[in-house]
Order: C-alpha cells, then structure tokens, then sequence
C-alpha cells in the first residue's frame, strides 16, 4: 500500500466514499437475493481470500501485540456493518443516508473527548453545512417516518465512528496489510457464525436469477476489500473527522445510482440546492486557503503558529 501517501491519501477517501455510496444501492439490490449476514459473510471471505494472497508473505510476520487491537477495531466495524444491514431492511432509504450520515458530528465529539481539544473551526462549519444539503436531498416532509429503522441507523453511525477513530490510533502500532488480514478472518469467523445459526435455515435459492445475483454480490465483495485497504491506510495522514466530511458524498453517489437502478426520484430545485451545499462542505473541507506571506510571517515574529 506505498501508493497511498499524505499527499494524495484524501484522493483515496475520496475514492472510498464514491464506492461506499454506491454499496447502499448494492446492498439493497442484494438483499432481495440474501439474508443480511450472508452478505457480509460474502464480502469477508472474498477480503479474506484476497488479502491472503496479495499479502501471503508479509501475514506470516503478524505479531502479537496486532492481534487484539486489530480485534477491538474490527468488532466496531462488525458491529456497524450489522445495523447497516438492519438500517436497510426496517427504514426508508431517505432517513438512513441523512442519518447514517450524522457521523459527520459524531466524530468530532468522540475525538474533543479523546484528544481533549475541539476541532477546527472549518471542521465545525463544513459539518453543518454538509447536514443542511444531505437534509434537503433525502428528507421529505411528507413521508419523514421515525421508527426502529432509524435508531439501526444512528447506531451504524456512532460504530463507523468508533471504527475510524479505532483504525486512526493503532495505525502507528498495526500494519496496514496485517490490520487488512485481521480484520477480515475476524469478520469470516464471526459472520460464518450468525450466518449459520440466523441465515442458513432460512435461505432458499429456488427462482434465483443468476444474473440480477451476479453483479450486485461481485459489487459488494469488490467495495468491501478495497474500501478496507485504502482506509485503512489513508486514515495514518487524515484526521478521522476530516475523513467523514469527505464521506459526505456517500449518500449523493447512493441518490444517483439508486434513481438508475432502482427507480429513486430527485426532488427538483431541492435536490439541486443540497447537492451544492454538500459539495461546498466536501470543497472546502479538503482545500487549504493561500496564507498570506505577510500574515504568516507576522504570525512567526510574535510566536503565533
């Protein structure tokens, strides 16, 4: 994972927020086809297989203070990934992109607490203005429902949270390519696990359309192995509520792709209005505004740095 450097690692967030975005439409497409942890046990085993070969020869050199942190981490991820699958099945697609979303403010919070300090100004102002767009694209007034579906989604929220802040901290001590191993035979284990006692009994293949199947579950298991291995590594260079500003945008890729595969509707001038706001928020959050050369060295001479 050398590719991935300070200098282009938010290009790379960028990259996973687009392809995390369209994993809600693949997800819903699949679900029609899969029980949830069935899914999840899809997407873990093709990581685990891929990273077992990509990485074979640097995994034989896991060592042993990795393995619980790469645990900890993953089980918040797990845990995420569970009530992502719940948010999907008992909510509207509205409430959870603009819930789901909240990790925008969540994050900041988690990390004032941990790093005892408050986030950028910039931060503040960019995360409010992406929740005022992602309001006006997802959330009608007139079907705006409040119910157990939204709590799975707040809950996938505050976890992904927890799970980025997790990968950020024992990223100076966990190598990316170990925490990738780990953290998908954690997932295989666990998933295989509820799979087999939840799905298994249940599912039935009968009048399975092999081609509606194919592309939605080869979608889901792609996203899942790279989105992993790019955050994994990005997150070393960008602060974790940095980060959920960029993933803003999941919910605009999950708009468009949902309204061409799944027949979703954009709200006109509305929809407009939100997706530029949530793109300002996104431009602004990654940008760095020219210091002036005056300023700056004003700002050296009195001691401010």
């Amino acid at each position: 994972m050398n590719f991935i450097k300070k200098s282009n690692a938010q290009l790379f967030l960028f990259i996973n927020a687009i392809l995390w975005g369209s994993l809600y439409v693949w997800s819903d497409l699949l679900l029609a086809f899969l029980p949830r942890f069935t899914i999840l046990l899809l997407c873990s085993l093709g990581g685990l297989a891929v990273t077992a070969v990509i990485f074979f020869s640097k995994i034989r050199g896991i060592k042993a203070e990795e393995i619980l942190p790469s645990l900890i981490v993953t089980a918040l991820s797990i845990i995420s990934n569970t009530f992502f699958m719940l948010a999907l099945q008992y909510t509207s697609s509205s409430n959870t992109a603009f819930i789901v979303q909240s990790s925008v403010v969540i994050t900041p919070v988690i990390m004032v607490i941990i790093e005892k300090r408050m986030p950028d100004s910039k931060v503040i102002i960019c995360a409010f203005i992406s929740l005022a767009g992602l309001f006006l694209i997802t959330c009608s007034f007139t079907d705006f429902r409040f119910n157990m579906g939204d709590i799975f989604a707040f809950c996938n929220a505050l976890f992904f949270s927890l799970f980025l802040i997790g990968q950020r901290i024992i990223s100076v001590k966990v190598s990316t390519e170990h925490f990738s191993f780990l953290h998908y035979l954690y997932g295989s284990l666990i998933f295989l696990l509820l799979a087999g006692f939840i799905d298994f009994p249940n599912i039935s293949l009968t009048g399975l359309d092999t081609y509606k199947f194919i592309l939605p579950a080869l979608a889901n298991i792609i996203i899942a192995i790279v989105t992993v291995l790019f955050q994994s590594q990005s997150i070393r260079y960008v602060k974790p509520e940095s980060a959920v500003l960029i993933y803003m945008i999941e919910p605009l890729v999950a708009l468009v792709l949902g309204s061409i595969l799944i027949g979703g509707q954009l709200k006109g001038i509305q929809s407009v209005i939100g997706f530029v706001l949530v793109m300002a928020a996104v431009f602004l959050s990654v940008v760095k505004l020219p210091v002036r050369k005056d300023h700056a060295k004003s700002g050296e001479e009195s001691g401010k740095y």
